[in-house]
């Protein structure tokens, strides 16, 4: 797909005391048609315009409130003449254009379109895009917009960018579906939303359910699932892990705004509040017995679960992040996770994600929630800066989690932060209400871990173990 993309702004050949811009597009049957409508206030005389023209946008029309206007198209730029006659105190430039398009289909009938839209710096822009089937979009951190049925009206200073996402897949109270919908889905939204304990201005977030193969072809082989541009991509597969991913991706569309003030090439707080959210969600599923697999620990050791159904079957789960790698990162004085993302310390991808979720979970050890995280980034300036963006965080909240210089207290805080029994929040989300309606789970324990039942079925599995295994050692004495 090419991408609808101007980045030229627009020139003011005579200087003009403000302007306001307003766009009218509409998407239709892969080509999108632009309306730009530019409004300069005139002094002596009005000012004339350039606007930059891409190669693959044809101009249909150029007319200003005096009627048409000649134009000329050279090196894809449109030159529009100034106006002498001082009787206008204002001059609204109408461009039309018409590009031939077609959107992108990201999976299963759900497409997404860019559209990036010039405008004078610190003006006022704002217009209405329509499309069939709208289901969401993201925008610059600037630009505000919401959508309403299959239309989005926006309004920001200066450039807008926005991407649209479209079609009609399997809905839900939260998301759209484009493949295989899972059982009661919502409750990864109402624990993202209940983890972080800030209101949402995602009003419906599509999710393409793409199977394995397909995935693994377009998407990093490490990768479960990937939030973008204001939609979900997951992989297919994943069966009881879908709901604890579904939970992590959201907390990055959540996080979108949020982090507006981030401009850093890092990524361990947005990725360590989302493995915490993913973290919450696998306890809850086993907790409540719906998958015999629970969470890891982390920089621990190794967990073994066991199967419901079958008490001889049993689960080994590696821990996240191994505790000597960690201990010689804090002994050795090392830095990386000040600049690292999953993307560019491919080497640490690993560590990288354990040491975030443990930066965020120590966090809740100390404090009962994340909420004043949050709190801190309201107060956060705009950086692109990876060492600033550190700084400022380390006076917040600890980003050096258990570091110490005695083994011993090194050992215990983890073991601390792997004993902790974290809440878990959800939130029935309401767009139309300001406050959120938190409710903590109550998690009991499995009831297959302190059943008769269960000890009783312990019991057997342990005697035709040990049946089985004097039965092969008969067989290779035999052989012998």
């Amino acid at each position: 797909m090419k991408k609808i993309f101007y980045t030229a702004l627009i020139l003011i050949l005579t200087s003009a005391a403000s302007a306001e811009v307003y766009y009218e597009a509409e998407i239709e049957g892969g080509q999108t048609m632009i309306n730009t409508s530019i409004q300069t206030e005139c002094d002596i005389g009005c000012p004339g315009l350039e606007w930059r023209i891409l190669e693959d946008a044809e101009v249909l029309h150029v007319e200003d409130n005096r009627g048409e206007i000649d134009y000329e198209v050279q090196e894809e730029k449109l030159s529009i003449p100034a106006r002498t006659s001082i009787r206008d105190s204002q001059r609204t430039v109408k461009i039309l254009k018409k590009i031939e398009d077609s959107p992108e289909e990201v999976h299963n009938r759900l497409y997404t379109q860019e559209l990036s839209l010039p405008s004078l710096n610190q003006e006022n822009t704002s217009g209405i895009i329509k499309t069939e089937n709208l289901v969401s979009a993201a925008s610059n951190p600037e630009t505000q917009h919401s959508i309403n049925q299959e239309k989005l009206s926006f309004q920001t200073e200066g450039p807008a960018n926005i991407n649209l996402n479209f079609g009609k897949g399997n809905k839900t109270e939260h998301y759209e579906f484009f493949g295989e919908k899972p059982e009661e889905p919502d409750r990864a939204f109402e624990l993202a939303l209940g983890t972080i304990q800030k209101q949402a201005k995602m009003d419906n977030v599509p999710v393409a359910v793409i199977p394995a193969e397909k995935y693994e072809q377009e998407q990093d082989s490490w990768s479960a699932g990937k939030y973008t541009e204001g939609r979900i991509k997951i992989r297919e597969d994943l069966e009881n892990n879908f709901l604890p991913v579904l939970s992590h991706e959201t907390v990055h569309g959540l996080n979108h705004e949020h982090f507006s003030w981030d401009e850093t090439s890092t990524a361990y707080l947005d990725e360590g509040i989302a493995e915490y959210t993913e973290f919450l969600m696998t306890k809850k599923l086993y907790k409540q017995e719906e998958t015999d697999i629970g969470p890891a620990q982390l920089f621990g050791e190794k967990e073994t679960y066991q199967d419901s159904d079958d008490p001889r079957k049993r689960y080994e789960v590696e821990s996240q992040g191994n505790r000597e790698e960690l201990w010689n990162y804090y002994q050795q004085e090392e830095d990386f996770m000040k600049d690292w993302s999953p993307n560019n310390h491919q080497g640490h991808r690993s560590f990288g994600y354990a040491y975030s979720q443990l930066v965020i979970r120590n966090h809740v050890k100390e404090n009962n929630s994340i909420k004043e995280i949050y709190k801190h980034m309201e107060e956060a300036e705009q950086t692109t800066n990876n060492r600033e963006k550190w700084s400022f965080l380390s006076e917040k909240i600890e980003l050096k989690p258990c570091k110490t210089d005695s083994r011993q207290e090194f050992d215990e805080c983890l073991d601390q932060v792997n004993e902790q029994d974290y809440k878990i929040n959800m939130v029935d989300q309401d767009s139309k209400e300001e406050q959120l309606d938190i409710q903590e789970i109550e998690l009991e324990e499995r009831s297959t871990e302190t059943g008769l039942e269960h000890q009783i079925q312990l019991f057997k599995a342990s005697v035709t173990d040990k049946i089985l295994y004097l039965e092969d050692y008969i067989r290779s004495f035999l052989k012998v």
